[in-house]
């Protein structure tokens, strides 16, 4: 991690301001809410489990007793259950509205497709569609201030995609493939974001290897799990961060002035990334767009 991010963030006084995490119930999501209740910010985390929610608010309360902390119980899987979470967002905030929005939800595909009953790809839905859902909502409703940051691998070294079939529903699964379309399409989000609200700043970071729990919650078979976890007092001493180390990276892009100087698409080290040559097209961006449009609805 840039020893920046940390030193900057050292100085930041948040006591004024609402941060909302969604995928806030663990893992780096976790990290990072904390890490802005330490800061000073109230925080609003959006997950699914109940039980793990509230044990985050907790932790949020102890690292900020003045702040005003709370869980928002939501199934990202669902469009429905996008646009409930972006209202009780909206309503929690009131008037003054939400300061900055960090999106950690999903993970990496797991090369399996299967339909939600909205008849929607699962995992699409959780990592592409509530990322634009969220901010989009927000955004549209005049109730997000300064800054979406996006956690997840950029799409700078992807090649081929397919902007007909953002979902793959005809490409099926592929583990690789879902892979490219899921960083092609953050990194449409974010530069399509950037574009329909300027005022706001919008960062696509990649975390690098962090030890989370996330392949195991996205399905992955046992035996990959299993070996991860063997891997892990080795990858700790060398190329992987901890949740709580690589927390400083998404608060430093969310919260301080320095970063909205620098690059919006970047690593786990600050150090910028290339935008996907498919991206660049204003055309590309438009159709994907759209798409994201009609299926979260206006």
């Amino acid at each position: 991690m840039a020893a920046i991010a940390k030193a900057t963030n050292a100085t930041l006084n948040l006591s004024s301001k609402t941060a909302v995490v969604s995928g806030g119930t663990q893992g780096i999501g976790a990290a990072t809410a904390i890490r802005f209740a330490q800061l000073g910010a109230s925080v609003l985390i959006v997950g699914r489990s109940k039980e793990r929610g509230e044990q985050v608010v907790s932790q949020c309360a102890r690292a900020n007793s003045k702040g005003s902390h709370g869980f928002v119980q939501a199934d990202l899987s669902l469009v429905t259950g996008i646009r409930a979470a972006a209202q009780e967002i909206e309503t929690r905030a009131g008037s003054a509205g939400v300061d900055f929005l960090v999106q950690t939800q999903g993970g990496p595909p797991n090369g399996r497709q299967s339909l939600t009953k909205e008849g929607n790809e699962f995992h699409f839905t959780v990592q592409c569609l509530s990322r634009f859902g969220l901010p989009y909502l927000l955004a549209k409703a005049g109730k997000l201030n300064s800054s979406v940051v996006c956690v997840g691998a950029p799409g700078s070294g992807v090649r081929d995609f397919d902007g007909d079939d953002i979902q793959r529903k005809k490409a099926g699964g592929n583990l690789i493939g879902s892979g490219n379309r899921d960083s092609v399409l953050l990194d449409v989000i974010t530069e399509e974001g950037s574009n329909q609200y300027p005022s706001l700043a919008w960062f696509h970071v990649f975390p690098g290897f962090v030890l989370t729990d996330a392949l195991s919650n996205q399905g992955f078979p046992m035996p990959i799990v299993q070996l991860a976890k063997l891997l892990r007092p080795i990858l700790s001493r060398t190329v992987a961060s901890t949740p709580e180390y690589f927390s400083d990276v998404p608060v430093y892009l969310a919260a301080s002035e320095q970063a909205r100087e620098g690059p919006r698409y970047l690593n786990n080290r600050l150090k910028e990334l290339k935008l996907n040559p498919w991206v660049e097209s204003p055309e590309n961006r438009r159709i994907v767009w759209k798409q994201l449009q009609d299926l979260i609805g206006s």
